[in-house]
């Protein structure tokens, strides 16, 4: 079978036979960003030239990607893609049953005001038959008073009958307005952007073509999330790796076979270039930041985010949280806390404070906590910044490399030179809209280490962990997580396995039933005097309070500060039987504590610099 790739430019067909099959999708490749679409058409083509043209397919193909297959002996002469502009299917309903309800309300209308009409003239009837007396026959007293009664009543009934249409009649005529308003809007859209690819063909001999179709199309792409189950502190924790599929192309995939795949095509194929970097005088200083590559990947349905910005792991108030390409940005609190709705077509996170170098990052959960890095610019100087995009090679048709397998759920999953794929069982359909497709990709056991954390410094709670090694080979993605703890829903967390650690640690929650308490024992502000110098004693009290019924193993970090001056001295620490990192400043303690009982252990140091500074302390 031939198939032929072409680089297309729009082209115009005259004087051809002009044939329009249906091209259905039947298979997708699914990347983290965009997709592969693989549909079938059979077209009838006469002898001599003619035109394919190919309607209906989405408006975000890449023209550049458009493979034909299935010709047989069939030539092509040239081949274009065009936008062009249909009735919408759906808005066509829409503007049917609204047209539908208009009518119905002006008949509705309609029937008050001929009621009316009717009111009216038995109102004029009355009116005009006032005189009771006839040249036949006299009225009498009695035929008066009954005649003015019943008149006096009827009139009040007609004109209170006519009251309440008119009333009517005004609140149906505010929904026509309205129903107006709205057909209105539907008209002002009634077209939408559809794909069109034309194939001028020449075949030798009348023939029935089963074309093959192929073109990459944006607007489409997945992202990961996972379930974990944790039943006890004992037994191996339950993973469920799941896909959620989005599209937004304007072409339905009805029943296909899907594939997932970790590479994105979005990224380019070239690698870098190191290029000699030649010194030379300037007139004034510049400072080139690289900004961080981002493994992370967009995720569509993330509507609120919150999370904390830090700088050396303390808060950092006043930070400027934006979403970029938008004016909707909030700043953290005192804490470094924040929150915002992700708005409008922004999709990344821009988060930026004077005297730090600013982090863009996509919006990839509801959780996203950032870390600042100081930037060494002073604010006489003028900056320059260089954002240098991470270059990912990617192989789109890659050489499977190992044998394919079965994943927990029953798909077939391969690795290949730089992706792992997802072959997915049972066909799926992901019609062209802004609701996801959940698919369940894999599901394994994966022993872990179970740990208790705590750090009262920054938190006054107690974290259970658990620790897993070789969590390289599950072929985990960024995504967020759901934790389930003895059934039930416990919080979300994120899962990094882009991380150089040997060990992924997850956390998996507090433990309300671990205490701890953190107080400081002597006044901080409390400064003696020695000669030129300052001293500050810093002296604290930890408490941990186990409420379990079972004796439990917490590990305790605080830290000692480390002093970055010649200038600053930190002397006379005590951490008791804590290991200490002289480097990090890092101080923890392995605590057992019985069930029912307290443990408490004490950090102090002494702080000593020169009188009349100031000191981050």
């Amino acid at each position: 079978m031939k198939s032929i790739v072409f680089f297309l430019l729009p082209t115009p067909f005259f004087g051809a036979n002009h044939i329009k099959p249906k091209a259905t999708p039947k298979e997708v490749i699914v990347y983290l960003n965009g997709a592969q679409v693989t549909a079938d058409a059979t077209a009838t083509v006469p002898k001599g030239t003619s035109v394919i043209r190919i309607t209906e397919v989405s408006p975000f193909i890449n023209q550049n990607s458009i493979q034909i297959s299935g010709l047989k002996d069939v030539s092509i002469l040239s081949i274009g893609y065009d936008i062009t502009y249909l009735p919408k299917k759906t808005v066509s309903d829409k503007v049917k049953a609204l047209q539908n309800e208009l009518n119905q309300k002006q008949r509705e209308v309609a029937q008050l005001q001929n009621a009316n009409k009717g009111l009216e003239e038995e109102e004029s009837l009355l009116s005009n038959n006032k005189k009771l007396s006839s040249e036949q026959q006299a009225a009498t007293l009695e035929k008066l008073n009954a005649f003015s009664k019943h008149y006096r009543e009827r009139i009040t009934n007609l004109k209170m009958e006519i009251y309440d249409n008119n009333k009517k009649i005004n609140q149906i005529n505010s929904e026509i307005n309205l129903l107006n308003q709205e057909f209105q809007k539907l008209n002002s859209g009634i077209t939408e952007e559809k794909g069109e690819i034309s194939i001028k063909v020449d075949a030798p001999m009348a023939t029935v073509l089963n074309l093959i179709i192929k073109y990459n199309v944006t607007q489409a792409g997945w992202f990961p999330t996972y379930e974990i189950k944790a039943q006890n502190t004992k037994e191996s924790l339950n993973f469920v790796y799941k896909a959620h599929v989005y599209q937004k192309t304007s072409e339905d995939w009805n029943d296909v076979k899907l594939t997932l795949s970790t590479g994105n095509p979005s990224f380019t194929n070239e690698k870098p270039e190191v290029e000699p970097h030649f010194l030379n005088f300037v007139k004034q200083r510049s400072y080139a930041s690289a900004a961080p590559a981002s493994n992370y990947t967009y995720n569509p349905t993330v509507k609120k985010i919150t999370g904390v910005v830090t700088e050396n792991g303390q808060p950092l108030p006043g930070a400027t949280v934006l979403v970029k390409g938008t004016s909707y940005g909030v700043t953290t609190d005192f804490d470094g806390r924040y929150s915002l709705n992700a708005i409008g077509s922004g999709k990344e996170l821009e988060i930026s404070y004077v005297g730090m170098k600013t982090a863009t990052l996509p919006i990839y959960s509801t959780v996203i906590n950032v870390k600042l890095q100081e930037d060494p610019q002073t604010l006489g100087e003028v900056v320059v910044t260089a954002y240098s995009s991470r270059k990912v090679k990617s192989e789109v048709n890659s050489v499977v490399l190992e044998e394919e397998i079965l994943t927990g759920t029953g798909d077939e999953k391969s690795e290949n030179l730089t992706t792992v794929v997802f072959k997915i069982k049972k066909n799926y359909s992901v019609p062209s809209h802004d609701e996801v497709a959940i698919i369940e990709i894999d599901t394994f056991e994966i022993p872990a280490q179970f740990e208790y954390f705590s750090a009262p410094l920054l938190s006054e709670n107690v974290f259970l962990t658990a620790k897993i090694k070789d969590w390289e080979k599950y072929d985990l993605l960024a995504g967020e997580a759901s934790i389930y703890a003895d059934g039930s829903y416990a919080r979300k967390t994120f899962i990094d396995p882009f991380q150089t650690s040997e060990e992924l640690v997850i956390s998996l929650g507090i433990d309300p039933n671990l205490v701890v308490e953190r107080k400081q024992l002597n006044n901080f502000k409390d400064k003696s005097l020695f000669g030129s110098n300052r001293i500050i004693t810093k002296n604290y009290e930890i408490t941990l309070k186990n409420n379990k019924t079972a004796a439990v193993t917490i590990k305790l970090y605080d830290r000692i500060p480390i002093a970055q001056d010649k200038e600053i001295k930190v002397d006379k620490l005590n951490y008791g039987d804590a290991k200490y990192d002289e480097k990090k400043g890092i101080v923890i303690w392995e605590v057992s504590i019985p069930s029912k009982q307290s443990v408490k252990k004490q950090l102090s140091f002494e702080v000593k610099y020169p009188n009349g500074k100031r000191i981050n302390l």
